[in-house]
């Protein structure tokens, strides 16, 4: 007898419309990827299309729990488990009608603490000096990048910031770290201005 006749796909597939996912049914029936491959191809599992599958994915994990309090909806903040309404939450996309999950007070937490995890990552490679001329003293350098890509922003921007330190790590693997005076002077010999050009030309 086939192996996957013993399962019952139609309440399987319920379960996975309902938002269940591929591994969670793994677990929960405790059956094999190869099993699950073979119910797909055999279209007794239908997987979501992508669109059907951001939407389960959105109301999976990205739903708040709400309430209503004199006429005001207001949303839980997982963190700090009180319920504030929508204007004590910062915006993540405002034409999709999409707010972070964390109050305003937690996300301003959770942002100093990576700022700190940052700044430690951060020191040990400026205390390497400026690649060019030594230079050491923290005032005067800055990130140089030496790789351009239309993706660049800004290392002082990811740190005020509070990213997440893969972001910081990507952006440092593109920069070198140099002075003030020497970070310009590299930039000039590459894209000279007209006023320099013509303030050369009048000391020759």
């Amino acid at each position: 007898m086939n192996r996957t006749t013993k399962y019952d796909w139609v309440q399987i597939q319920k379960e996975y419309d309902a938002g269940l996912s591929q591994t969670e049914i793994k677990e929960k029936y405790g059956m094999s990827t190869c099993t699950l491959f073979k119910a797909v191809r055999r279209k007794a599992l239908i997987c979501r299309s992508k669109s059907v599958a951001a939407k389960v994915w959105s109301n999976k994990f990205c739903s708040y729990k709400t309430r209503h309090n004199n006429g005001v909806e207001e949303k839980l903040c997982p963190d700090c488990k009180n319920y504030y309404p929508s204007d004590k939450f910062y915006w993540k996309n405002i034409y999709n009608n999409k707010q972070v999950a964390k109050c305003k007070i937690c996300h301003e937490i959770l942002r100093k603490k990576r700022r700190l995890i940052l700044i430690e990552y951060v020191t040990p490679l400026l205390k390497r000096g400026c690649v060019d001329c030594g230079e050491t003293e923290f005032a005067v350098l800055e990130f140089d990048h030496i790789i351009k890509t239309k993706t660049d922003i800004r290392v002082s921007g990811i740190i005020s910031g509070g990213q997440h330190l893969p972001r910081l790590k990507r952006e440092l693997a593109k920069c070198e770290v140099r002075c003030a005076n020497c970070h310009t002077r590299r930039h000039r010999n590459e894209h000279p201005s007209l006023l320099l050009k013509l303030l050369t030309e009048s000391e020759i």
